[in-house]
């Protein structure tokens, strides 16, 4: 176990936290499926996998446990390290209109984080039309525990479900115009 340099992985004590945050740590990412887990990305020590198998059961319920705390986000300002997705995935217009008007229909604290977040990537050299919809999608990657790629997929099918609303009717109906009937607009 001395390879593992990670402080929240003790080998005589592991906690299922430990563990996951222990493969986080390492770059790995725990995917849960179908009540199986599977470690992506990069190797992890052999170690780490063992307390993994041996601590299946409790880590699945510690990674249920996060899952449910995070998914509760909405309204609620960012803390501690946030990563920087906005650089990673480009908007349609309308993904731009959705996740802006996602962030600023929350409190104030959430817009003041958004414009903080705003100048960071103005501080990048990111264009000045980007930067609100970047920190944006921040915002939207923190709250709903994202990554780049979720964000994108739950964008994309607002949006898909946007373009599939009725459009709003702004001629008079040809019933009405053929009546000889006057309306008011």
């Amino acid at each position: 176990m001395e390879n593992i340099q990670h402080s929240t992985f003790n080998a005589e004590q592991p906690a299922a936290g430990a563990i996951i945050d222990a493969l986080h740590q390492a770059g790995a990412t725990l995917v849960v499926e179908d009540g199986k887990a599977r470690v992506r990305g990069v190797k992890v020590p052999d170690e780490l996998l063992a307390a993994l198998r041996e601590h299946k059961v409790a880590v699945l319920a510690e990674w249920s446990r996060r899952q449910e705390e995070n998914r509760d986000r909405y309204g609620k300002v960012p803390t501690g390290e946030v990563a920087m997705f906005g650089r990673d995935i480009p908007l349609t217009h309308a993904q731009t209109l959705v996740v802006t008007a996602y962030a600023f229909r929350q409190p104030r604290p959430v817009h003041a984080w958004v414009m903080g977040r705003a100048s960071e990537y103005h501080a990048l050299g990111v264009p000045l039309d980007e930067q609100e919809s970047m920190a944006c999608v921040d915002l939207l990657c923190w709250q709903r525990n994202h990554t780049a790629k979720a964000a994108l997929e739950w964008l994309a099918a607002i949006e898909e479900c946007a373009t599939n609303l009725p459009k709003k009717q702004t001629e008079k109906p040809a019933a009405v115009e053929s009546a000889g009937t006057k309306t008011k607009e």
